[in-house]
């Protein structure tokens, strides 16, 4: 049975792409598209930019650590 779980991450408005934090890499893995611009001191979260929209994701995890990302509703 597949454990199923909610996090927040970011989508990229050009492609749909999803992402979960920590973020490693600025760029969308997918098309390109700069989504965030770093890590912001004073409030102690990730910057994202107006090419990414933060979302609620559910999380699956099946079999051999594959993971599948769906926008929850």
């Amino acid at each position: 049975m597949p454990k199923v779980e909610y996090r927040k991450g970011i989508i990229c408005k050009r492609c749909n792409n999803i992402s979960l934090p920590p973020f490693g890499n600025r760029l969308c893995q997918k098309c390109g598209a700069e989504i965030v611009d770093g890590w912001n001191e004073k409030d102690g979260c990730f910057i994202i930019l107006p090419t990414a929209e933060i979302i609620s994701v559910k999380v699956t995890h099946k079999f051999f650590n594959r993971c599948i990302y769906e926008r929850a509703n």
